[in-house]
């Protein structure tokens, strides 16, 4: 658990650093800063990022989180440093308010899903072997996989579902576009969001989740 928050606040952390400058303005976040940032927050009473030991863990921890795809890293030899930034993969997997548009987004924890069988059932989930299926799917499956979510997202815009509900479904459909481009697609995430109930008035996502699962075959 206190991984999980860690990691959560560390994204969370990173992605309001850079919601707050513009993309020509904003520079990746180096370790040292992430580790200043933690060393005030509620977790300096269960770690100590100060000592030698301490930084060598929350180096190997933000490698860890960017090779899972959530950080994208970089190496600055003028800070002799790792800096890092949030992808879209990370901004996705954390919860948060858009206060931007007043639609407030419930926490998606994916590594809990939730009891909603649309469009397959948590036993079908369950029955598949996820880390095969990531190392099975070829590029042209995974592009066929995204070229059918830009197609719903089309088919969502011109709906003519009410506003909430279109708002609803194209930001989950937004998440799953950034998970299928992340590094080692995590696609038990994918079908989780696609088997939200905001999708359960757009047929097509059935299509998505059966080509997902087709490729564990």
């Amino acid at each position: 658990m206190i991984d999980e928050d860690l990691e959560k606040e560390i994204l969370r952390y990173l992605l309001r650093d850079q919601a707050m400058l513009d993309s020509e303005n904003y520079e990746p976040s180096p370790t040292s800063k992430i580790r200043a940032h933690l060393e005030k927050s509620t977790f300096s009473e269960v770690a100590d990022f100060s000592s030698a030991m301490g930084l060598a863990k929350l180096d190997n921890f933000l490698d860890e989180m960017a090779n899972d795809g959530l950080l994208e890293d970089f190496l600055d030899s003028g800070l002799e440093e790792k800096t890092y930034r949030a992808t879209d993969h990370g901004e996705f997997v954390v919860s948060f308010d858009d206060h931007a548009t007043g639609l407030v987004v419930e926490e998606l924890d994916f590594r809990n899903p939730s009891d909603v069988d649309f469009p397959v059932s948590g036993e079908v989930l369950d029955s598949i072997d996820w880390t095969g299926l990531g190392k099975a799917a070829t590029p042209e499956q995974v592009n066929a996989v995204r070229a059918s979510a830009l197609n719903l997202k089309n088919v969502i815009i011109q709906s003519d579902v009410d506003d909430q509900t279109r708002l609803n479904a194209l930001r989950r459909i937004d998440a799953v576009i950034a998970l299928i481009q992340a590094p080692n697609t995590p696609w038990r995430e994918v079908v989780q969001i696609l088997n939200s109930q905001y999708f359960t008035a757009f047929l097509a996502v059935a299509n998505i989740v059966q080509l997902i699962i087709g490729m564990a075959s």
